[in-house]
């Protein structure tokens, strides 16, 4: 009972966590609707500089099916529930294959917790992992 209600706290806490980051928490204050007038003509602009190349996929299409899009850099980790089972094991060789077939040359990492703390560890890793630079977690929750 008492393992039960510390996997809610820590599933809460990492939600909590996640909303803070993405800007979740308080809304912004007000913004005044009319702008003041100005007191002299605005200076030129330049035109703007042209869009970076796409560093991630397009948006899914209206059936709801995305295509990756080949060559994109992104670090990704593989967060399985703790390390040393042979499922997880299995998942990571999938990881591996599908990461070669979309020619990533992005970091994969397949890190995970020990069986004794796998959920103050997952806290950690996912906690921790912006800040390595990795730019999704392939999770498999406790």
């Amino acid at each position: 009972m008492k393992t039960r209600i510390f996997q809610i706290i820590a599933a809460l806490t990492v939600l909590s966590m996640l909303l803070a980051a993405c800007g979740g928490g308080a809304p912004a204050p007000a913004q005044p609707t009319a702008a003041p007038a100005p007191t002299q003509a605005p200076a030129a602009t330049e035109a703007p500089a042209a869009a970076p190349e796409p560093t991630q996929a397009a948006a899914a299409p209206a059936d709801g099916v995305a295509e990756p899009t080949p060559g994109i850099a992104t670090d990704m980790i593989l967060l399985p529930k703790f390390v040393g089972n042979k499922v997880f094991d299995e998942a990571h060789d999938g990881a591996k294959e599908a990461h070669a077939e979309l020619q990533n040359p992005g970091k994969l990492e397949f890190v995970g917790p020990t069986a004794d703390n796998s959920v103050a560890g997952q806290i950690e890793i996912v906690t921790n992992a912006p800040t390595q630079g990795a730019k999704a977690i392939m999770i498999s929750n406790n």
